[in-house]
């Protein structure tokens, strides 16, 4: 059962990178203004949104790590 669960884990941690990795694509193209001028308030969100997306990747990262170590164990 503990096995299962660390592989669940895994397959949703790999599962969530391929959205960050669209959202954190999107961020840096909107970021260089190559779709757009932004304002103050645009980047300001943007730069919220850059931030969430790497925190949010930390996370991901050390879930995959963690259930990569524990089914080696």
């Amino acid at each position: 059962m503990e096995k299962k669960k660390k592989e669940l884990i895994l397959r949703i941690s790999h599962e969530l990178r391929t959205p960050l990795t669209v959202i954190k694509g999107v961020a840096s193209i909107l970021s260089t203004h190559k779709l757009s001028n932004l304002d103050k308030e645009e980047k300001e969100l943007l730069d919220s949104l850059e931030k969430s997306v790497l925190k949010l990747e930390r996370v991901v990262e050390k879930l995959s790590d963690k259930s990569k170590f524990e089914l080696k164990s």
